[in-house]
């Protein structure tokens, strides 16, 4: 939640007022790139490095599971429905 909430201060923050663009626009957009791929990295490789420091150094480091918050699986397909054919004036 926090994460969406900053990338919306950015994006408002970003739009042109009074036909134009704020300076700080390409700065602020770079931010929230790098807040956004920095997010993700964390919850992508957190563990892998983690468990890399603790076998090079030889400490027992651990820092739990870190699972993307993201719900996999819970699509739903539509139906497909079948319609009946149309019948045209010259068919019976």
């Amino acid at each position: 939640m926090p994460l969406i909430v900053a990338n919306f201060a950015l994006a408002a923050s970003i739009v042109p007022r009074a036909g134009r663009r704020p300076r700080a626009a390409k700065p602020l957009l770079l931010l929230g790139i790098v807040l956004n791929l920095a997010t993700l990295g964390y919850f992508r490789y957190a563990n892998f490095f983690v468990d890399n420091l603790s076998a090079l150094a030889g400490l027992d480091l651990f820092l739990g599971k870190v699972v993307l918050p993201i719900r996999r699986g819970g699509r739903r397909r539509a139906r497909r429905c079948r319609l009946a054919p149309l019948s045209s004036p010259g068919r019976s």
